[in-house]
């Protein structure tokens, strides 16, 4: 359905900017 592609992008797209977020952090650590 419309709604669950919906829920699953957003969902998606939160998980990717916390992956982003996480990685940033990892490169702050290690410069």
């Amino acid at each position: 359905t419309l709604f669950k592609q919906k829920w699953a992008a957003t969902s998606g797209h939160k998980l990717y900017l916390e992956l982003q977020d996480a990685m940033l952090n990892q490169l702050k650590v290690s410069l």
